[in-house]
């Protein structure tokens, strides 16, 4: 429990701080010999500048505290996500940090990793299931910022 309270404190520190293809075995990037704890990271599509920020950040924070960092593309592939998170489940990682190409197709595996006592931390797109979910509703968001821009038009640019 306390390594998954610890693992957790981490993440929100990266995240506050700012069929398939083979894949193989995945290494940590950025671990040195005597790390303790490594960290995979899997997104839809890692190469969208949100998932290249966060990755800057992670990769920044995990290699000053000591951690190591695998972060593998899905690729916008359900099978080739599944199949990362499958072999994470055998071993390798002591966390899961998880952008769902599809959050209903990925279940099963992500229960797997839990089962194995692996913590997923699931983010943006949210799953059933995991051991915690950091995101907000997407509609929600892009309403009250549309709301505010228009409230700032109408008082800021209504003489034009």
């Amino acid at each position: 429990m306390k390594r998954a309270l610890a693992l957790l404190a981490i993440f929100f520190t990266l995240l506050l701080t700012g069929c398939a293809n083979p894949i193989k075995a995945p290494e940590p990037t950025n671990a040195q010999a005597d790390t303790q704890i490594v960290i995979g990271y899997t997104s839809g599509y890692i190469n969208n500048p949100f998932c290249q920020e966060f990755l800057s950040y992670a990769r920044e924070e995990c290699e000053r505290e000591g951690i190591g960092l695998v972060a593998l593309d899905g690729n916008n592939d359900v099978a080739r996500q599944t199949s990362i998170i499958q072999q994470w489940t055998r071993g390798g990682v002591d966390a899961v940090i998880c952008s769902p190409v599809n959050p209903v197709s990925i279940q099963a595996s992500l229960d797997t990793l839990m089962d194995a006592g692996i913590p997923v931390i699931n983010i943006d797109s949210e799953c059933q299931n995991s051991t915690v979910y950091v995101g907000f509703d997407q509609f929600e968001y892009g309403y009250m910022a549309g709301k505010i821009a228009a409230d700032w038009i109408n008082k800021n640019l209504s003489d034009m």
